[in-house]
């Protein structure tokens, strides 16, 4: 798969972390979600990593942002992604 130019905005889907609710509605955690999310390539110490778009405007509101932001700085280069 030929990855977008660096700094070009892109629709990524990955998996990711989410909290649900169980079938007696209790509250089941760490459940793999499947996100699509506008992210661009950029530059850090270790070559490159995918950047969430608008993440400081939507941080306070979007509950998975911050979950999503960690995983992309943890393993963003070498994740299992697909374009969406």
């Amino acid at each position: 798969m030929k990855l977008p130019k660096l700094y070009a905005l892109t629709k990524i889907k990955f998996s990711s972390l989410r909290d649900g609710m169980g079938e007696n509605y209790g509250i089941i955690l760490d459940i793999d979600t499947d996100v699509i999310r506008n992210c661009r390539r950029v530059l850090c110490d270790d070559g490159w990593k995918w950047q969430i778009v608008n993440y400081n405007r939507d941080k306070d509101w979007d509950y998975g942002l911050r979950q999503d932001k960690e995983i992309l700085d943890d393993d963003g280069s070498e994740l299992d992604f697909e374009y969406a």
